[in-house]
């Protein structure tokens, strides 16, 4: 009996569930339907409900500095805030007291209560301020309705102090933060190595990259793939000398692509036979990123996937907002050409979200906006302008890869252990976004 409860008591949680989001949906149809014909409506609603986003809640690094200063901060205004605590429990206990001594004067017809004025005196030389004219007067004479005025003005008067010490803190934060945020991208832009200026009619100088893998590799397919993703990329097997028993390291190997015209080195690294890394090194000499290889799906496995036509694509790139993001754009940024084929309508996009570079790779083709189809909508959600009677359909190309920065060395890589300008987990507050 209590097994056959049990169930239909499942079935019956499961049934209420199944209507309530088939009224959610009823109801969600219906207010689209209604916002299409009016769009104050959904104006009104978006005003109401701003959820949070995870750009909402990003933080943005910031010096160490900047943290113990708000540290000594926090513990040096712990005691002024204890006093200010115990100021106001004495006044609701001096306000208390008061509204006792009403009730006394209404069932005494008239009759004083000495009490009350002395708790009131009391009250007033607690909230009396030293940097106020007549604090030393006798506050014993002034009426109820002139002590809760003077209560009020020192109310008052506190929290505009404390107002204004807020906007000072928060304005030495702020400069504080552009002074380190300039310093950051000083410090990472001088990694980048200086674009030489093109003359008049010159056409910008084409990236030249050399793709091998880890000693001892066996994903040679993928790295023919990392290949057809970036243009102007040959691929090389990484083995050791022909006649001598010697393994060429990663400085020979730059040095042997940049003798040979090669502007980046790019080392694919693997682990159980799969893609686990990415070295990116700008030549002659550096810096060196290194990322790790988070997800990898290739394109046979995409459904109805497209396949590569061999044209230079179109680049974007999404929110390298740091002045460690905008290294990595920069060099990111340098490993294809600045002149794409349109005709082979084929865009690459590199999209950072809390701090995961997205590779995607597509073919778009431009069409009419379908009657039952929404048009083209911005950030706020309002329709963006220009291209409302628009749509763009998409189909991958692949393949998938989700990058992170681990490592950013100044130099090429010697040996492990070498100096870095920036390191994973160095950052004290782990969320921290730092591209």
């Amino acid at each position: 009996m209590g097994s056959r409860n049990k169930i239909v008591r499942q079935e019956s949680w499961l049934q209420n569930k199944a209507a309530k989001g088939k009224q959610q949906i009823a109801d969600r149809r219906e207010r689209r339907r209604e916002e299409e014909k009016h769009p104050e409506l959904k104006a009104e609603r978006l005003a109401k409900n701003k959820p949070k986003t995870l750009e909402d809640k990003r933080i943005y690094p910031s010096s160490e500095d900047y943290y113990s200063r708000r540290k000594r901060r926090r513990v040096v205004e712990e005691k002024p805030a204890d006093e200010e605590a115990g100021v106001a429990e004495e006044i609701d206990e001096g306000e208390e007291e008061d509204g006792d001594g009403d009730k006394m004067e209404v069932e005494q017809e008239g009759d004083k209560a000495v009490g009350d004025d002395e708790v009131d005196s009391d009250i007033a030389s607690l909230l009396a301020s030293d940097d106020e004219e007549g604090g030393d007067d006798n506050t014993t004479g002034l009426s109820k309705a002139d002590k809760k005025t003077r209560r009020a003005e020192a109310a008052a008067a506190a929290e505009a102090k404390r107002k204004e010490q807020d906007e000072k803190e928060e304005a030495e934060e702020a400069a504080a933060r552009a002074a380190h945020e300039d310093a950051m991208a000083a410090k990472y832009s001088a990694l980048l190595p200086p674009e030489t200026p093109l003359a008049d009619g010159a056409k910008p100088e084409q990236p030249k990259i050399l793709i091998t893998t880890s000693r001892h590799a066996t994903i040679h397919r993928f790295a023919q793939t990392l290949s057809d993703v970036f243009p102007n990329s040959t691929y090389i097997p990484r083995s050791g000398h022909r006649y001598v028993s010697h393994e060429y390291s990663v400085r020979e190997i730059a040095s042997y692509a940049h003798n040979r015209g090669y502007t980046a080195l790019l080392i694919l690294n693997e682990d159980q036979k799969k893609p686990s890394g990415l070295d990116i090194t700008l030549l002659p000499d550096g810096p060196m990123l290194h990322f790790s290889i988070q997800t990898w799906v290739d394109a046979k496995r995409l459904p109805n996937h497209a396949r590569s036509t061999g044209h230079v694509p179109e680049t974007i790139m999404n929110n390298f907002d740091t002045p460690l993001g905008k290294l990595v754009g920069g060099v990111l940024g340098r490993l294809f050409p600045k002149d794409p084929e349109l005709i082979g309508r084929t865009v690459l996009t590199l999209h950072n979200q809390r701090d995961y570079v997205f590779v995607r790779r597509h073919r778009y083709a431009m069409r009419e906006k379908r009657a039952t189809e929404r048009s083209v909508t911005e950030k706020d959600g309002k329709a963006m302008t220009g291209v409302e009677d628009v749509r763009v359909a998409l189909q991958e190309i692949g393949p998938r890869m989700t990058l992170k920065l681990r490592r950013v060395d100044k130099g090429i890589q010697r040996m492990s252990g070498q100096a870095f300008e920036w390191k994973g987990r160095m950052e004290k507050k782990r969320t921290v976004w730092q591209l």
